[in-house]
C-alpha cells in the first residue's frame, strides 16, 4: 500500500475536507480489503469539532478489527508526560470513556513506551507483570501501540488495548497502516485549530440556562466547566464564591487528575464521570490562594498560563472564576474573548442559582 500525499482545502464555511488517495499494489488479502475500507473512511471524514467526535466513526472500525476495549491516541512531547488526546472505550452503554478509565490507561509502562515514540507490541499481557494490575482491572490482554507520524512529525501514539491476547506479528503492519492513515486528520484538525478563529457558540446562553435545573451550585458549577472545555480547553478550573453570611470565600476547584497532588490535603478531589477532570472543595478557607496554598505555591499560579475574571452580575459582586494550564500555551485573543463572554453569562445563571437555593432554604 502507499500513502499518497494528503491535500487540504477549506470551503467558505471553514470545513476542511481530507482527500486521501490509497493505492493498492498486487492482490488484495483480508487485511488489505480492511486497509483500502478504511482509506475510504478516512477519504470521506470531514475535518471539524474535537479530535474525540472527528476520530469516532473510524476508532469503532478499528476496535471492531482488533477486537479492541479501549482505543486510546497520546500526544507526546519532549521532557512533558503523555497525555490523552482522544480517548474510546467500547463497552456497552458507555457514550465517553469513564475519568478513572483514561487515568489507568496511563501506567508507567506505557508512558515509557509512548516516550520512546517506537512501536510497542505486546501478545500477551500475563508474561509482563508490570502490567498486571490495570490490565486486570481494565480487562483487556494484549497492547499494540504505534507512532502517529506525518511530514516527518510526531503527533502522537495510537494504542490499542484488546480483550484477547494476539498475535501481532501477523496484523502489526496492519496497525502502522492505520495510524498512517490517521495522521493527516489529526494534522489537519491541529491546523484548522490554529487557524479558525474561535467564536461563541449561538447556543452557549441556552446551554448555561439550563444550570438553572442544577441540583445544587456544585452541580452547576461543574456543568459550567464540563461546557467551557471543548470550547477553551484548560487544566485547571475554579469559582471562589462569597458567603455574606460566613464572611468568607468559598473556593470550589475542578482540574485535571495530574494536579490532584497539587492540592492540599482533605480536598477530596472526586473523578468527573466521562471526564480527565475532577472537582473539589475546601471549606473554611480565607482566600482561594490560602485555599490552596502547598509546597508547590498556590493554584492556578504557578501555572504557566493562567486568567482570572471577575464574576458580576450588573453591578453585584458574586465572586472570582479562573483557568489555567499546566503547559506553556498562553490564552489567545479569540479564547480571551471567549471567556469574558462565558464569565458574563455564567456569572446571571450563577447568581439566579444561588437566589434560588437561597429561597428554597428559607422556605
Amino acid at each position: 500500500f502507499q500513502l499518497e500525499r494528503a491535500k487540504f482545502s477549506f470551503d467558505d464555511e471553514e470545513k476542511a475536507l481530507l482527500l486521501l488517495l490509497p493505492t493498492v499494489h498486487g492482490g488484495q488479502n483480508a487485511s488489505g480489503r480492511w486497509l483500502l475500507e478504511f482509506g475510504r473512511a478516512c477519504a470521506e471524514t470531514v475535518v471539524k469539532g474535537d479530535l474525540q467526535t472527528m476520530l469516532s466513526p473510524l476508532a469503532t472500525m478499528i476496535a471492531e478489527r482488533f477486537d479492541a476495549r479501549y482505543l486510546a491516541v497520546f500526544k507526546t512531547l519532549p521532557k512533558e508526560k503523555p497525555s490523552p488526546l482522544a480517548v474510546f472505550e467500547f463497552e456497552e452503554n458507555i457514550k465517553q470513556p469513564r475519568a478513572t478509565v483514561v487515568r489507568d490507561l496511563q501506567n508507567d509502562f506505557i508512558q515509557n513506551a509512548l516516550t520512546q515514540k517506537s512501536p510497542l507490541f505486546v501478545d500477551n499481557v500475563t508474561q509482563e507483570p508490570a502490567w498486571l494490575p490495570t490490565a486486570k482491572k481494565l480487562k483487556y490482554q494484549s497492547v499494540a501501540a504505534t507512532p502517529v507520524v506525518f511530514a516527518k512529525e510526531t503527533l502522537g501514539m495510537l494504542v490499542l488495548f484488546c480483550k484477547k491476547p494476539k498475535k501481532w506479528l501477523q496484523e502489526s503492519e496492519v496497525v502502522v497502516d492505520a495510524a498512517r492513515r490517521l495522521a493527516p486528520l489529526i494534522a489537519a484538525l491541529a491546523h484548522r485549530k490554529q487557524h479558525v478563529k474561535k467564536e461563541p457558540p449561538d447556543d452557549l446562553a441556552g446551554k448555561l440556562e439550563a444550570l438553572t435545573d442544577a441540583k445544587d451550585i456544585d452541580d452547576a458549577i461543574v456543568q459550567a466547566a464540563l461546557l467551557l472545555q471543548p470550547l477553551v480547553p484548560f487544566d485547571y478550573f475554579s469559582v471562589t464564591l462569597m458567603d455574606e453570611d460566613a464572611g468568607e470565600a468559598k473556593p470550589f476547584v475542578l482540574c485535571h487528575a495530574d494536579l490532584r497532588e497539587r492540592l492540599p490535603a482533605g480536598s477530596g478531589w472526586k473523578a468527573v464521570e466521562g471526564a480527565a477532570l475532577g472537582w473539589a472543595k475546601e471549606s473554611g478557607a480565607s482566600s482561594e490562594t490560602a485555599a490552596l496554598q502547598n509546597e508547590n505555591g498556590g493554584l492556578p499560579y504557578s501555572l504557566p498560563a493562567h486568567i482570572s475574571l471577575l464574576l458580576m452580575n450588573g453591578k453585584d459582586y458574586i465572586g472570582n472564576f479562573s483557568v489555567a494550564r499546566q503547559k506553556e500555551s498562553p490564552f489567545k485573543k479569540d479564547e480571551q474573548s471567549l471567556l469574558r463572554e462565558f464569565t458574563r453569562l455564567f456569572s446571571k445563571q450563577l447568581a439566579a442559582k444561588i437566589e434560588t437555593m437561597q429561597q428554597q432554604q428559607t422556605e
